[in-house]
């Protein structure tokens, strides 16, 4: 039975902004297969959408295109899809306000920790593979 989600404030105070962050990091080194960055990222459903990201079968896809159109960071969209990971019942509606304050909240550091982390997973995977498309 899957958890259900309950209201309360995840991001609250400073502690609990570690406790997210560790949260994630967590998510991240335990269920996250593999990162995909692709150059185009279509929506399964409707061909013509372009997506920012996509989780599917703990694989974690990002669009590069969408990001550069909208200049919104790949660490920011890696973040929401690992909060939708952590938190399956969470609605999408707070995972995106709760994605925007975290960010907010983040240190650099913090931020460069989670950008190696979508490098360390382009590099231990052959870069043809980079392009298949997520499935149904």
């Amino acid at each position: 039975m899957p958890r259900i989600y309950k209201r309360r404030p995840l991001l609250s105070n400073e502690e609990g902004v570690k406790r997210l962050a560790k949260r994630l990091t967590r998510t991240l080194k335990k269920k996250i297969d593999a990162i995909y960055v692709k150059k185009i990222l279509r929506d399964p459903d409707k061909p013509h959408k372009d997506l920012y990201g996509l989780l599917v079968d703990n694989k974690i896809y990002l669009g590069k295109r969408k990001h550069q159109k909208t200049k919104t960071p790949l660490v920011m969209t890696l973040i929401h899809e690992l909060i939708h990971e952590a938190f399956p019942s969470m609605p999408e509606k707070i995972v995106l306000n709760t994605e925007r304050k975290l960010y907010r909240c983040l240190a650099e550091t913090e931020k460069l920790r989670l950008k190696k982390y979508i490098n360390i997973f382009k590099a231990q995977i052959p870069t043809h593979e980079i392009k298949h498309t997520p499935p149904r």
